[in-house]
This record gives structure tokens, sequence and C-alpha cells, in this order.
């Protein structure tokens, strides 16, 4: 699989989305539809962030390692870059994000 970039996140078709959430693809259309995932209606189908998939797995009761492990296997993203789609899947980005520019401004 080659998803596409969006910035630091990358986007998965609903077929790539579902192979790392562990679900049918009629299960992540469903949560489109319902509004429980957020995709982007791209040329080509719908796209998910990778972010998001791992947020809605989150909450939908999903190991966050298997996911993790699922990304992996799936694309040649690096461990960081896993780490931070999960980071911002769980709201933690803004939060880290905050803290390392209060730390970064302490030093000057």
């Amino acid at each position: 699989m080659t998803p596409q970039r969006d910035g630091q996140d990358l986007l998965f078709s609903v077929s790539e989305a579902a192979r790392i959430l562990g679900f049918k693809r009629q299960a992540v259309y469903a949560a489109i539809n319902a509004g429980r995932l957020e995709a982007t209606n791209e040329t080509y189908g719908r796209k998910i962030k990778a972010s998001d998939a791992i947020a809605y797995g989150i909450r939908a009761g999903k190991d966050p390692m298997e996911m993790i492990d699922n990304i992996r296997k799936e694309t040649e993203a690096s461990p960081g870059e896993v780490v931070g789609w999960v980071l911002i899947g769980l709201g933690l980005g803004v939060l880290l994000g905050t803290v390392l520019d209060a730390l970064m401004q302490d030093r000057t």
C-alpha cells in the first residue's frame, strides 16, 4: 500500500483503513456515514487520515498496539510517524505541542 500524505498524516482508502482497523469495509462506510469516522471525498474515493482511523479504532475498543502493528505492516512509516498519529488521534498532539512550545520559551 502506498497511502497519500496529508502534511504529517497519511490518507488511507476505505479498504486500507478497514484492514488497519480489523473491520469490514461496510463497517467503515457505516461509521463514515454515521459521522463517527471523518473522511474526505477525493477524486478516487473517500480518504481517511491515519490519526482519525486510530482515534476511531480506540473509541471502538480496538487494541492500539494491534492497529499500530497493522499500520507498520501496511506502510513504510517510521515508528515516530506512527506514534505521532496515535498522539494526534488521542488529541494529545495539541497538548504535546503546547508543552514543547512552553519548554522552548523557557530556554530563551
